[in-house]
Protein backbone atom coordinates (compact mmCIF):
# COMPACT_ATOMS: atom_id res chain seq x y z
CA UNK A 1 0.00 0.00 0.00
CA UNK A 2 1.58 3.37 -0.80
CA UNK A 3 2.39 6.20 2.06
CA UNK A 4 -0.05 8.76 2.21
CA UNK A 5 1.81 11.77 1.15
CA UNK A 6 0.43 15.79 2.01
CA UNK A 7 -0.19 17.64 -1.22
CA UNK A 8 -1.35 21.11 -0.83
CA UNK A 9 -4.24 21.02 -3.28
CA UNK A 10 -6.88 22.08 -1.03
CA UNK A 11 -7.65 25.30 -0.11
CA UNK A 12 -8.68 24.52 3.05
CA UNK A 13 -5.15 22.96 4.33
CA UNK A 14 -2.20 24.63 5.44
CA UNK A 15 0.63 24.99 2.75
CA UNK A 16 3.19 26.66 1.03
CA UNK A 17 2.46 30.27 -0.01
CA UNK A 18 0.31 29.97 -3.24
CA UNK A 19 1.43 33.73 -4.09
CA UNK A 20 5.33 32.52 -3.49
CA UNK A 21 5.22 29.30 -5.31
CA UNK A 22 3.29 31.21 -8.47
CA UNK A 23 6.16 34.25 -8.40
CA UNK A 24 8.58 31.14 -8.35
CA UNK A 25 6.73 29.41 -11.47
CA UNK A 26 6.54 32.26 -13.18
CA UNK A 27 10.30 33.30 -12.89
CA UNK A 28 11.39 30.04 -14.02
CA UNK A 29 8.69 29.64 -16.87
CA UNK A 30 10.38 33.06 -18.43
CA UNK A 31 13.86 31.64 -19.05
CA UNK A 32 12.17 28.85 -21.51
CA UNK A 33 12.48 30.98 -24.59
CA UNK A 34 15.26 32.25 -23.95
CA UNK A 35 17.03 29.07 -23.62
CA UNK A 36 15.32 27.71 -26.78
CA UNK A 37 16.76 30.84 -28.68
CA UNK A 38 20.42 30.16 -27.57
CA UNK A 39 20.19 26.55 -28.48
CA UNK A 40 18.50 27.30 -32.14
CA UNK A 41 21.94 30.14 -32.66
CA UNK A 42 24.42 27.53 -31.56
CA UNK A 43 22.72 24.94 -33.98
CA UNK A 44 23.10 27.85 -36.97
CA UNK A 45 26.38 28.32 -35.94
CA UNK A 46 27.08 24.66 -36.25
CA UNK A 47 25.24 23.99 -39.43
CA UNK A 48 26.83 27.27 -41.00
CA UNK A 49 30.55 25.93 -39.62
CA UNK A 50 29.70 22.27 -41.18
CA UNK A 51 28.80 24.10 -44.99
CA UNK A 52 32.38 26.02 -44.70
CA UNK A 53 34.40 23.04 -43.67
CA UNK A 54 33.13 20.82 -46.65
CA UNK A 55 33.07 23.95 -48.72
CA UNK A 56 36.80 24.45 -47.93
CA UNK A 57 37.89 21.00 -49.78
CA UNK A 58 39.37 18.34 -47.72
CA UNK A 59 37.18 18.14 -44.46
CA UNK A 60 39.87 16.16 -42.83
CA UNK A 61 41.74 19.19 -42.62
CA UNK A 62 38.66 20.01 -39.93
CA UNK A 63 38.20 17.29 -38.06
CA UNK A 64 38.09 18.96 -34.69
CA UNK A 65 35.64 21.88 -35.78
CA UNK A 66 33.49 18.77 -37.44
CA UNK A 67 33.25 16.98 -34.36
CA UNK A 68 32.65 19.48 -32.45
CA UNK A 69 30.12 20.68 -34.53
CA UNK A 70 28.54 17.38 -34.79
CA UNK A 71 28.60 16.62 -31.20
CA UNK A 72 26.36 20.33 -30.50
CA UNK A 73 24.16 19.16 -33.04
CA UNK A 74 23.25 16.00 -31.31
CA UNK A 75 23.45 17.89 -27.84
CA UNK A 76 20.54 20.69 -29.40
CA UNK A 77 18.63 17.51 -30.79
CA UNK A 78 19.09 15.76 -27.59
CA UNK A 79 18.01 19.04 -25.37
CA UNK A 80 14.93 19.62 -27.95
CA UNK A 81 13.58 16.28 -27.58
Amino acid sequence: MPAKGRYFLNEGEEGPDQDALYEKYQLTSQHGPLLLTLLLVAATACVALIIIAFSQGDPSRHQAILGMAFLVLAVFAALSV
